[in-house]
């Protein structure tokens, strides 16, 4: 198991520390394991077990298949903007399923970011604004996440058991190879 205690007392440096660790986790297992599951768990207080929201994670390729239990599906729609506030207390709890909003700053927040350096990047900048505003318009990374497996091609990754995650240079290098002016290339640009 993995678990990241996130209570509304943990400061900004408790939420960045936990972050990187969990991520750090993820990675590693997917790394040196070549099958069989993982749960993720972010307690919402110190002190007790529940509640808590919590993700089973497949060893090939940061895939989640269960949030709390329940099966869902990549179908990111209408993807929201994800603001530092969320932790803790935004996520499905115990058996409760994920709504689409949750289910999408969840799966961003942890396997997208565990795959993408660039994500972590940018999540961990928001988690750490000093103003308490810190926000991440999901959408904006559409292009990294729909482009995760032709990125790990064109570098030599395999996307399976991702050795390490993506880079700002390995998304550029993907670019290179499209059509200039392409949405994707120009996307891509914007945010790396």
């Amino acid at each position: 198991m993995i678990d990241w205690v996130v209570t509304e007392s943990s400061n900004r440096m408790d939420i960045k520390l936990g972050f990187a660790r969990v991520l750090e986790e993820m990675r590693a297992y997917v790394r040196t394991t070549l099958a069989g599951t993982v749960t993720i768990n972010i307690y919402h207080e110190t002190y007790g077990q529940e509640p808590k929201t919590s993700l089973t994670m497949s060893a090939n390729n940061f895939e989640i298949s269960h949030i709390n239990g329940q099966v869902i599906h990549y179908n990111y729609v209408g993807l929201p903007t994800f603001y530092a506030t969320d932790l803790p207390g935004s996520f499905p709890t115990g058996g409760a399923p994920a709504n689409p909003v949750q289910k999408a700053k969840l799966l961003y927040l942890l396997p997208e970011a565990a795959r993408s350096s660039v994500l972590e990047e940018k999540f961990t900048e928001e988690l750490m604004r000093y103003d308490g505003a810190g926000s991440v318009t999901l959408s904006d990374y559409t292009c990294l996440v729909n482009n995760y497996s032709h990125t790990c091609h064109s570098v030599g990754l395999n996307l399976a058991s991702l050795a390490r995650p993506l880079t700002a240079i390995d998304y550029r290098t993907y670019a290179a190879t499209l059509a200039e002016g392409t949405p994707d290339k120009l996307a891509i640009a914007a945010r790396c």
